[in-house]
């Protein structure tokens, strides 16, 4: 399973590879999409890290750290992870996908394909919208989100299969 880190990896690639940068609202949107989608297809998470439910969206709370320094500004480095060798050095690592080939690969090619296009408040705007996950948690709380407060990950998963079109009868 790879973690948010490799996932907002993965999509900071292709935005370089489009010419192109992402914020990191429209970085962790994507991650959502991408873990809400996979839930609804695999029936499984794409990354173990709860989704909290913060004023402007669905927020990975190690993203949200890793990014924090660019604001509202487009990233100009990938997500890092720092390992101790056994000499003592700390080495610096970018996380990645694992299976680069695999479905894992073609999956967040479709992901980035529907929603690579759009900016990062375009992307939250989406996660606003009415019977949203997000939306259903912070409608329970009108006079504010509890901090830590995460979306439950059958809400998430129950919200995107809704989405999926039914196939064409033959």
């Amino acid at each position: 399973m790879p973690t948010t880190d490799a996932v907002a990896n993965f999509f900071i690639d292709k935005a370089a590879a489009a010419g192109a940068q992402l914020t990191p609202m429209a970085v962790q949107k994507l991650v959502f999409f991408a873990h809400g989608w996979h839930l609804a297809v695999r029936g499984e998470p794409l990354v173990r890290e709860p989704v909290q439910v913060w004023r402007w969206g669905p927020v990975f709370g190690s993203l949200y750290r890793e990014f924090a320094e660019f604001g509202s500004k487009p990233i100009t480095r990938k997500a890092r992870d720092f390992e101790m060798a056994d000499d003592g050095a700390v080495r610096v690592m970018e996380p990645r996908i694992e299976d680069a080939t695999g479905w894992t690969q073609q999956f967040l090619d479709q992901v980035w394909e529907q929603y690579g296009r759009y900016t990062g408040v375009q992307l939250s705007n989406l996660t606003h919208e009415q019977g949203t996950p997000w939306r259903q948690i912070a409608d329970q709380f009108p006079q504010g989100i509890p901090r830590g407060c995460t979306i439950p990950e059958p809400l998430i998963r129950q919200y995107f299969a809704s989405k999926i079109a039914p196939a064409p009868v033959r």
